[in-house]
């Protein structure tokens, strides 16, 4: 038997049954050569992913430009290729990466502060009612959102994709779609804040702070919507570039000898003052009383020059009265009885005694135990 050969015609689905076939079905149908299968594709997920790339690039024919590209490259990897493939995170997923390639490139002609304004065009609403100053503050507030939070965003939001279809699409976990989602709405919450707040207060903080203080979130933000408060910042900087020029003072190269002369000079005089206060204090201190140290230096002293022979007589600083030195050679004074003097004489009848009369070896043994005691 012949076999006979399958003509392209005959390997199409009629039209209704491809309405109703899944992916799978349609991406199978391609491969064995049916265009229609194609164009039920093309038809089944256009819109939305002209919603993504309209939203992600801010530009209705730059958004055109990109579904075209992700089609045509669809069809040629689905027609050369036979692995399986979950064809609508698939078809994001080229949509995606074409969208980021023209935001790449647009960059590198345009300073990193360009945005693009807010427009309406091609949006469904626009052709029914004209866009309230609202909805235009919130399509220039997405288009300034972070690359891939706009883009969970506005997945998102098409209701088409699930999370784990989000996530496969930005190549991400699926707690990281989640994150992503919270944070662009919480940018856009940020953003419409940022319109409502005081041009004072703003003013107020950019004329006080300094380094990363400036850079919190409600300031920039403000900054980059209000001209008014952004000129007032370049102002600011100006000045505090003025400022660093201005303020700083040179010192002459003499100043610091000058100053420290001065000053210690200054500190050696108050030194020297205070000590000769506290020797007086010290003489005073004791006239008045002797410490018990002292008093053994005292009765040291009196040892010696009984042994001698002599009279040991302790006086008041403040009572001088005539000495008369007898011929016992007369003690050394020691460092701890500075502030008593020590007189040897022979004293006259009647004369007040502070100190002890020796007479032999036998009584100069008794004193310096007595001494030693003390």
């Amino acid at each position: 038997m012949q076999a006979t050969a399958l003509s392209p015609r005959s390997l199409r689905l009629p039209s209704r049954l491809l309405r109703a076939a899944p992916d799978e079905r349609l991406v199978a149908a391609l491969r064995r050569g049916d265009e229609k299968a194609f164009e039920e594709i093309y038809d089944r997920h256009h819109r939305p992913l002209l919603g993504f790339c309209r939203h992600m690039l801010g530009s209705h024919e730059e958004a055109e430009d990109a579904l075209q590209h992700v089609f045509v490259s669809a069809h040629r990897h689905l027609c050369q290729g036979g692995a399986h493939i979950n064809l609508k995170p698939w078809l994001y997923t080229i949509a995606r990466n074409r969208c980021l390639s023209v935001l790449r490139a647009r960059r590198e002609t345009l300073a990193l502060d360009d945005v693009h304004e807010a427009s309406s065009e091609g949006l469904a609403v626009a052709d029914e009612v004209e866009l309230g100053e609202e909805l235009k503050e919130m399509l220039g507030d997405i288009a300034r959102l972070p690359d891939d939070q706009r883009a969970a965003l506005v997945l998102a939001e098409l209701g088409d994709l699930s999370q784990q279809e989000i996530a496969a699409t930005l190549d991400v976990r699926t707690d990281k779609v989640k994150a992503l989602i919270f944070q662009a709405r919480e940018a856009l919450a940020g953003w419409r804040q940022a319109r409502v707040v005081s041009c004072r207060e703003i003013c107020e903080q950019l004329a006080t702070l300094n380094g990363s203080a400036l850079r919190r979130a409600p300031i920039r933000r403000h900054v980059a919507l209000c001209p008014a408060c952004a000129g007032f910042e370049v102002e600011v900087q100006r000045q505090r570039a003025a400022y660093s020029l201005l303020l700083p003072v040179i010192p002459s190269v003499a100043l610091k000898h000058s100053v420290l002369t001065a000053a210690l000079s200054a500190g050696h005089g108050a030194a020297a003052a205070s000590a000769g206060g506290a020797a007086a204090a010290g003489v005073a201190g004791a006239g008045a009383g002797a410490s018990g140290l002292t008093v053994k230096a005292l009765m040291v002293a009196a040892l010696a020059v009984g042994a001698g022979g002599g009279v040991v007589t302790v006086r008041e600083l403040d009572q001088p009265r005539p000495v008369r030195r007898s011929a016992a050679k007369p003690p050394a004074r020691t460092p701890a009885a500075a502030a008593v003097a020590v007189r040897v004489f022979s004293p006259p009848a009647g004369e007040r005694r502070l100190g002890i009369v020796a007479g032999s070896q036998q009584r100069a043994a008794k004193f310096d135990t007595l001494g030693r005691a003390t």
